[in-house]
């Protein structure tokens, strides 16, 4: 059983720094990236990433979420635990076998000229994947442990792009820089996780990686499909844009986008391992009990951030990106729809579906979603570009949604989450009006932005007090406590 060391509130707040220091120290290089490489030289390594995602896709096989849930199982049992991980070990390093040997022929015959040598430096993304062990310390719910360790290679990677990344040709340094930190990275999570396994390689089974791979598989395939809606936009925009400026902008917006979304979603991954420790003891209560509370968080933490980014995205995109990046500020307002969308996805997804087991239902909407992704893209993009290929993205999200609703109906009602979802969105609309308002008599700048994201906060949250919403009186009794204790001490 898990200990006290690994309550959810302080592991969501270890993965939600994680998470977003995923997003945030990009964030930081961002504003300078932008201004050095342009539109066009964002858009350049965006698609060369797009189409190397593929090749890591293979390699991580749906390896993260089905060794997370089985080390959730077995973290009682040190023996089991030490050899589940080898023959995963064994399984990954065939599978990276096979797909570096693709990888190398694809460099040699098939990319394009002017792009060898990206495909040649991205070689050490192959490897990133293959060293990445982050699901297994998800799985033991040790969220400080992967914080701190990512934490340094992210502070590190930002001084280097700052100290390395000064004219529009260092696109090879940028990369050469992002893919070796994030190596090193997680080089830092192997010693913690030596210490919590016995390793003798004559006990592992070498006949199971086959089941392995077979079992992961059914997890790889939601991996194919979310893929696809994540990384063949941007391959599309590529294709089918003039030049490489759509895909920059596409880029920025998206990750901004990502970086809000990861603070939604984070209450879903630390939650999944103990969703599925609960039901597999038979908890059921317990169980729906946690499902309901962390629905109502996601409700409370992403409407706010979806209507106020709607209001304030005209003064964020060119204080933060500086001139030429306009067109990304419509691209940010679409993306804003996701943090409801992804929020609940994330937190039906993975706490009644993939904690029960019920892998069939969750492939079976992800499907349906890259195929509505897919349809979307070959329509909108070579017509629209980017504009197209963000409204592909919340149309595919959105159907992804109403899958998992149909297959947790038993769980969660629809009629449940909308009645829930009432004070939060009125709270929500006034808070954009107020924004607006106040937005519309004010001078652009970064004094003028915080001030806004500061009422917006204020008036979102004085308005669910007065409604007396569930959680907007939670988080005050919190404050309430926090601030006694600082003055005690």
């Amino acid at each position: 059983m898990a200990d006290s060391r690994h309550s959810i509130r302080k592991n969501y707040i270890y993965n939600t720094a994680y998470q977003f220091s995923i997003i945030f120290f990009p964030l930081i290089t961002m504003p300078h990236v932008a201004r050095v490489l342009g539109p066009a030289g964002v858009g350049t390594y965006s698609y060369v990433l797009s189409i190397v995602g593929y090749f890591v896709l293979f390699i991580n096989l749906g390896v993260a979420t089905y060794g997370q849930i089985n080390v959730s199982g077995l973290r009682d049992d040190k023996k089991r635990l030490s050899d589940f991980l080898g023959e995963i070990i064994l399984t990954k390093l065939f599978v990276f076998l096979c797909v570096i040997c693709c990888y190398l022929i694809f460099v040699s015959y098939i990319a394009q000229k002017d792009y060898k040598i990206f495909y040649c430096i991205l070689v050490s993304q192959l490897l990133v994947a293959f060293f990445d062990f982050t699901w297994f310390l998800q799985g033991l719910e040790e969220f400080s442990i992967i914080c701190v360790r990512k934490l340094i290679a992210k502070v590190v990677e930002t001084g280097l792009i700052f100290a390395f990344v000064r004219d529009k040709n260092d696109i090879e340094c940028y990369l050469i820089i992002i893919t070796t930190c994030e190596f090193i990275g997680n080089l830092f999570l192997i010693p913690i996780i030596k210490r919590n396994i016995i390793f003798k390689w004559a006990t592992i089974d070498f006949s199971k990686i086959k089941s392995h791979i077979l079992n992961a598989l059914v997890y790889f395939i939601p991996t194919i499909a979310t893929t696809i809606y994540l990384t063949i936009d941007k391959s599309m925009i590529g294709w089918f844009a003039i030049g490489k400026d759509e895909n920059g902008y596409y880029e920025q917006a998206q990750k901004l986008s990502q970086m809000a979304a990861n603070v939604v979603t984070g209450i879903s991954v630390v939650t999944m391992p103990r969703m599925a420790y609960l039901l597999e003891v038979g908890k059921s209560k317990e169980f729906q009990n946690r499902l309901e509370k962390s629905i109502k968080f996601v409700l409370f933490i992403s409407f706010p951030m979806c209507f106020g980014i709607i209001g304030v995205s005209d003064y964020l995109i060119p204080l933060f990106l500086g001139n030429g990046y306009e067109k990304s500020i419509i691209l940010l307002q679409i993306f804003s729809v996701l943090m409801v969308i992804i929020g609940l996805n994330n937190a039906i997804g993975k706490q009644v579906l993939m904690a029960s087991k019920r892998q069939k239902e969750y492939n079976i909407s992800v499907i349906a979603g890259a195929i509505i992704n897919v349809l979307f893209n070959v329509i909108l993009i070579p017509r629209y570009y980017s504009y197209g290929a963000a409204v592909s993205s919340v149309a595919a999200e959105l159907s992804v949604l109403f899958g998992f609703l149909i297959f947790s109906k038993k769980e969660i009602k629809i009629g449940w989450i909308i009645r829930n979802s009432i004070q939060y969105v009125i709270s929500a609309l006034i808070m954009f009006i107020i924004v607006y308002s106040v937005h519309s008599v004010m001078h652009m700048s970064w004094f003028a932005l915080i001030s806004l994201v500061i009422i917006g906060i204020i008036v979102y949250f004085v308005v669910l007090l007065v409604m007396r919403n569930e959680m907007a009186g939670y988080l005050l009794v919190y404050l309430r406590k926090l601030a006694k204790v600082k003055s005690d001490e």
